[in-house]
């Protein structure tokens, strides 16, 4: 049996003897989706992409990351040997930054970052690319592609929004 004492607070009843208080949570915002991810082949005549969306009235930071070598250790062989990440504005396809080989770019904040939001970490000096960046509410493109001819391979794109 159900009993309420307020409309958060009551108890159940299992039998005569056994009775549990519980307190009703109130229902929270419904938080934003904080990562997404996808994991295609790449080859020098079909990059990846990734696309989403920062809503709201306010800028976002975000980590975004192209993966190759760093899948390794979970098994995956046939990864992108360098992938090269580049961010677009969606709406005017302009290029708002790109990365080659993460650790060449503020390697301790991107490693901090990725541990924070809980990415798996990317092998020091790994050819893995990846970029922090703070964008305005707007529609935006991750691509992932290989520097070097010739080159293919699976390549994991992941953006997370940081909170």
């Amino acid at each position: 049996m159900l009993h309420f004492t307020s409309d958060t607070e009551g108890t159940v009843s299992y039998s005569a003897s056994v009775s549990v208080s519980f307190r009703l949570a109130r229902p929270e915002a419904r938080s934003p989706l904080v990562n997404c991810s996808n994991r295609s082949f790449v080859s020098a005549t079909a990059p990846a992409f990734a696309g989403f969306v920062i809503t709201g009235e306010v800028n976002r930071t975000v980590l975004v990351r192209a993966v190759g070598p760093g899948m390794a250790p979970f098994g995956i062989t046939d990864f992108l040997r360098n992938p090269n990440l580049t961010i677009f504005r969606a709406s005017t396809n302009a290029v708002i930054t790109s990365n080659d080989d993460w650790s060449s770019e503020n390697a301790e904040s991107l490693s901090r970052t990725s541990t924070a939001v809980g990415a798996f970490p990317l092998p020091t000096a790994s050819k893995d690319a990846a970029t922090i960046l703070v964008l305005p509410p707007g529609a935006y493109i991750a691509q992932v592609n290989s520097p070097e001819p010739g080159e293919s391979g699976q390549a994991l794109i992941e953006v997370y929004i940081l909170p």
